[in-house]
């Protein structure tokens, strides 16, 4: 057998040597070594002078410039034990974990540094279940980091790359989400991605608990939609434009501008009803080109005259007169009439200026009345109507109706008068010729009353389910109405199954019409469906008048 060195040729471990007495000792110092130098650990790198009280076995690394027990030991690896301090000189690539640090250090052959500078590049990490970087991942966010600035670049093709640098992210399926969620202290504020579907969502909080739908793209047509109005992005009238100049469009041509499912929205002035569910509406008047409104009936009496009488009628000539039987509104009966088609210089009846819905009508009485009618006939009268005070505003609201004569009765006028144009100022005047006669008469005074309408608009096909839904509309103001409680706005994506209200707001007034708008709606809680509809409903039989109207949704 070949002789050995006197150590070993990494760890200089001494040999036992036959020829040597006491081997425990060579036996011995090796142990000592193997326990400095194995699985290498030491509690700091930074004293240049021993610690005062060291622990057996302590380990530390010397820094430069040594002192003391120190003193020319520089980057070595100082173990202490009962006969003072043994030193032991790295080699390269020894590795040495740092206690008070918790770092890692490897030799370079000629200082400590951090690990892997020196011991090479790691190509390969695989399955790892947490990585925090900076900080401590856990099970909810195994990747983790914690820094200032984080760069990606792509492989460049001198580096056998293409330049390019692609992100690809998956999720399992359309109805889960995957998405860019930006946060402050924790909070959500904004979010970028497929949220729930496989659109492209834009979404914004100010709470982390509210979100705002700002932007969307739809996934099949591309069309971009702003749920949310425009006030982010653009002048926040700008839906009402648009609504303009469509609804402007569709009066023009005489045709609803319907973009089909790919666009969205209709735009419906109402000069055909094509898009208007006629037959199944109820209490809806379409005579008028362009208006949707309400049926109107004659209401209940709101004020009565008590008889008044007339006047005689002598002569030749007739006699013409107007009263409402009160003391504050009596009139005197006007000059004589020159024949019988003559109902001129009739004085009105003033309601009051409150008075924006009343129809009037008249009765007048016979023979059995203490103001009787004389036996002669000829005598006829007309229930007017005027908005002026019979300035140059005189509506006939009856016909020529003739006076009964010689027998106890009644003219009674309670039907045929229009009910659709209500008058502040009425009166009865009278026409008479050859006529020696003494009448009484009553005026009553009712209101004029606005059926309870509903009418919704015919189904309009979507492209996809919307989960939002927009409304303008422009409204005429016959009657005082309450905005959201005598005239109410719902939409319905299930083919008018389920309707959800709009909280319609007064922007502006022009041409004498309410310009109302909604806020965009949330319909996402309906039924699933692709089919859209309108409704419009009066209440409280108020009389407004519907002019057109914007649908939009998203």
């Amino acid at each position: 057998m070949t002789d050995l060195p006197d150590t070993s040729p990494n760890l200089g471990l001494p040999f036992y040597q036959t020829k040597l007495n006491e081997f425990e000792v060579q036996h011995n110092e090796a142990l000592l070594m193997l326990d400095a130098l194995v699985m290498l650990a030491v509690k700091d790198r930074d004293l240049s002078a021993p610690p005062s009280s060291p622990a057996l076995g302590d380990r530390y690394l010397v820094k430069a410039v040594g002192t003391g027990a120190f003193a020319g030991k520089d980057n070595r690896i100082g173990q202490y034990d009962t006969g003072g301090w043994n030193f032991y000189a790295p080699q390269e690539g020894w590795t040495c974990y740092v206690q008070d640090e918790q770092v890692l250090i490897a030799w370079d052959g000629t200082a400590w540094q951090p690990a892997l500078d020196v011991l090479g590049t790691i190509t390969d990490i695989e399955n790892l279940s947490l990585l925090g970087i900076g900080t401590t991942a856990d099970t909810t966010n195994p990747l983790s980091a914690k820094l200032n600035n984080a760069l990606w670049t792509a492989k460049t093709v001198a580096e056998g790359g293409d330049g390019t640098l692609r992100y690809k992210l998956s999720k399992e399926s359309a109805s889960k989400t995957l998405s860019f969620l930006f946060q402050d202290n924790s909070s959500g504020r904004a979010e970028v991605g497929l949220t729930g579907d496989d659109d492209f969502h834009f979404k914004v909080s100010a709470d982390g608990t509210t979100w705002l739908e700002a932007i969307k793209i739809d996934r099949t047509t591309g069309v971009v939609t702003f749920p949310h109005n425009l006030s982010s992005f653009v002048p926040a009238d700008l839906d009402i434009t648009l609504a303009e100049l469509a609804l402007g469009l569709a009066d023009a041509l005489n045709v609803a501008q319907f973009l089909g499912s790919a666009g969205n929205r209709l735009a419906d002035s109402f000069d055909a009803l094509t898009y208007v569910n006629t037959a199944g509406a109820t209490n809806l008047d379409t005579s008028t080109a362009g208006r949707l409104k309400p049926t109107m009936s004659a209401g209940s009496q709101i004020s009565t005259s008590g008889k008044t009488k007339v006047g005689n009628m002598t002569g030749g000539g007739g006699l013409a007169a107007a009263f409402d039987g009160t003391t504050s509104q009596a009139q005197a009966a006007s000059a004589n009439v020159a024949s019988t088609s003559d109902y001129t210089n009739t004085v009105g009846v003033d309601w009051g200026s409150g008075v924006t819905n009343a129809i009037g009508r008249v009765k007048i009485y016979g023979p059995s009345d203490a103001n009787v009618l004389g036996a002669a006939g000829g005598t006829t009268f007309k229930l007017q109507g005027s908005t002026d005070n019979f300035a140059s505003s005189i509506v006939d609201l009856t016909a020529a109706i003739s006076i009964p004569t010689g027998t106890a009765q009644s003219v009674d006028v309670t039907s045929g008068i229009d009910v659709s144009a209500p008058y502040r100022y009425h009166r009865v005047a009278f026409a008479g010729n050859g006529i020696n006669t003494v009448a009484a008469a009553e005026v009553q005074l009712f209101s004029s009353l606005a059926g309870n309408m509903t009418v919704t608009s015919t189904s309009l096909a979507a492209a996809a389910a919307p989960t939002s839904a927009k409304l303008i509309a422009r409204v005429k103001e016959i009657d005082a109405i309450t905005l959201n409680t005598d005239l109410i706005f719902y939409v319905s994506r299930d083919g008018g199954t389920t309707y959800t209200a709009f909280a319609m707001t007064d922007r502006f007034t022009t041409s004498n019409l309410y310009v109302l708008e909604s806020a965009s709606l949330d319909i996402s809680g309906q039924p699933s469906g692709t089919s859209m509809r309108w409704k419009a409903v009066s209440a409280n039989n108020k009389n407004s008048e519907l002019h057109d109207v914007y649908l939009y949704w998203s």
